[in-house]
């Protein structure tokens, strides 16, 4: 008798399982030329991927040496409001705005609320490093250079 009692129900699905599914997995199979085969193993080649990543970061570097040399610009708004005497007066005397009404003992000990607004826009760039960024640029290029050509 093939059924006893003493294996478990595991035990015979692992056995026919596979037996089961041998049809199927051949079904799915395909034949490869060699050209496939050439194309197949090129494309999943972990190294290679890795290789073109790694070229891919060394141009980066050469794109941000190169932008190191180019100015930097920001700009930045702000505002303030201030209704303490000693910032009330400094706005004013700063904005050009003061008047003989603000000197009076009464308006300097309680000043009414002043707001100043601020708008920047400033240019950094590199004048003189002593050959830094240039030489920070031809190691990139040259890094590069030697990942390509090997």
């Amino acid at each position: 008798m093939f059924f006893c009692p003493q294996r478990s129900l595991y035990a015979y699905i692992l056995i026919i399982m596979p037996a089961l599914l041998m049809p199927s997995a051949l079904l799915l199979a395909q034949t490869l030329d060699l050209p496939m085969t050439v194309h197949l193993a090129l494309k999943q080649n972990r190294a290679l991927q890795a290789d073109s990543y790694f070229l891919q970061a060394r141009q980066e570097a050469v794109t941000v040496a190169s932008a190191k040399l180019l100015p930097h610009f920001d700009a930045s708004v702000g505002a303030s409001f201030s209704n303490s005497p000693l910032n009330t007066f400094g706005t004013r005397l700063q904005q050009s705005r003061i008047s003989n009404n603000d000197l009076l003992l009464s308006s300097l000990n309680d000043p009414t609320g002043v707001v100043n607004y601020q708008t920047r826009l400033t240019m950094t760039m590199p004048l003189y490093a002593g050959g830094l960024l240039r030489a920070e640029r031809k190691i990139a290029r040259d890094e590069r250079n030697t990942s390509v050509h090997g």
